[in-house]
Formats: structure tokens, C-alpha cells, sequence
């Protein structure tokens, strides 16, 4: 699978006014062997300006990863993500799929070793994910997501 996005993003800064820009990025997607999965993309592969007079653009971004599927209720994942004149970052993740209904995740991220945990509950239409993030500075973060279904999986 290929695909392109072309999208609008704002700025806005106190005193200085707004600058808006227009982005293109391009990614795919390659299913190499039936459990294995590769994905590209390429985020502002315009180079959009963000200031005539300086001449700062939006930073450009190549993200790679993976997906290994050995069965139905395990996933291994992998992720590089490079942005110009930053060091790469790394992202490990896995799923644990119990009775088609209950996630268990976990990761680790290698810019700041911040590690990662979630826990996401299926049933019928609606779908409740927690996650939890633990970063050595800023301490723990919460996220909840709610999903409903329109159409019976």
C-alpha cells in the first residue's frame, strides 16, 4: 500500500502572529512474509519554510518500522524515527492479545528510556484502552480512549 498526505499546519506565537504551511508526505506499506510488516513514511517531503526572513523550515521526518506477528495474540513491534539534526529515536513494543478481548502492552523508548504500559478491553461495540507512561522527569501520564462501533465486529 501507498499513500500520500497533503496537509495545512499552524504556528502561533505571542507577539510574532500566525504562519500557516502546507506539508506533503508520502509512506507505504509492505506485507514481506504473512507475520512480518514493514512501513515507510516521509513527513514534509516539501520542505515547507516556516520564516521568509530566517528561512527555518518544519523539520522533515523518516519513520521505519516493523511488525512481527508470530500468532493471533502475540505482536512485536519496531520503530526508527529520524528527524534532520536529531539523533535518531527508538521504539520497542509489544502486544498480548487474552480471549480476543483483553490487551496487554508494553514498550520502551530509547530518546529518554521512557517505558510505557497499557491495558485495552473489547466487547461487542465498544472498545476502552488505558495507557501509562513513566518518564524519569516528568513523572507518570495517563491516557483513556473510548471507541464505539457502528457495525457488530
Amino acid at each position: 500500500s501507498l499513500g500520500v498526505r497533503l496537509s495545512q499546519q499552524q504556528y502561533s506565537m505571542e507577539g510574532l502572529g500566525n504562519r500557516s504551511v502546507f506539508l506533503a508526505d508520502v509512506g507505504g506499506v509492505a506485507t514481506l512474509f504473512p507475520e512480518l510488516t514493514f512501513g515507510l513514511q516521509i513527513r514534509n517531503i516539501n520542505r515547507a519554510t516556516l520564516s521568509r526572513y530566517t528561512g527555518e523550515k518544519v523539520p522533515s521526518r523518516v519513520q521505519a518500522g516493523c511488525a512481527y506477528l508470530p500468532g493471533k495474540q502475540f505482536r512485536l513491534q519496531a520503530e526508527a524515527v529520524y528527524e534532520i539534526s536529531q539523533r535518531p529515536v527508538y521504539t520497542v513494543g509489544a502486544e498480548y492479545v487474552w480471549a480476543e478481548k483483553v490487551s496487554f502492552r508494553t514498550g520502551i523508548n530509547s530518546r529518554s528510556l521512557q517505558q510505557f504500559f497499557g491495558l485495552g478491553l473489547a466487547h461487542r461495540l465498544l472498545d476502552i484502552d488505558y495507557a501509562l507512561s513513566a518518564h524519569a522527569s516528568l513523572g507518570l501520564s495517563h491516557q483513556v480512549s473510548l471507541a464505539y462501533h457502528l457495525i457488530k465486529r
